[in-house]
């Protein structure tokens, strides 16, 4: 898995869309930046400028700190006890 660009790389991923409205003429262009085995994907190209039209930034969205969490309140027991039961004891809730 290739590293996340930097707000330089996008902005210039951006500039070339731009100027030569072709995604192929980008991706063949990015060797010459990144060196000859590093390709880009057609999506990451749309992604960064549907960014920078939208926020009118192609730098990421500022984000809380806070870790994201997709549990809800209603599966803390049950997985609690699958992990109870993993450890080899049981506990009625």
């Amino acid at each position: 898995m290739a590293g996340r660009l930097t707000v330089k790389e996008r902005a210039q991923i951006v500039a070339r869309y731009e100027v030569w409205n072709s995604l192929v003429a980008v991706q063949r262009w990015w060797p010459t930046v990144k060196g000859r085995n590093n390709t880009i994907r057609p999506e990451t190209i749309k992604n960064c400028r549907s960014k920078l039209l939208t926020t009118g930034s192609v730098t990421d969205a500022r984000r809380s700190g806070r870790p994201s969490t997709s549990q809800s309140v209603d599966s803390i027991p049950g997985r609690l006890r699958k992990l109870v039961d993993a450890a080899g004891a049981y506990v009625e809730f």
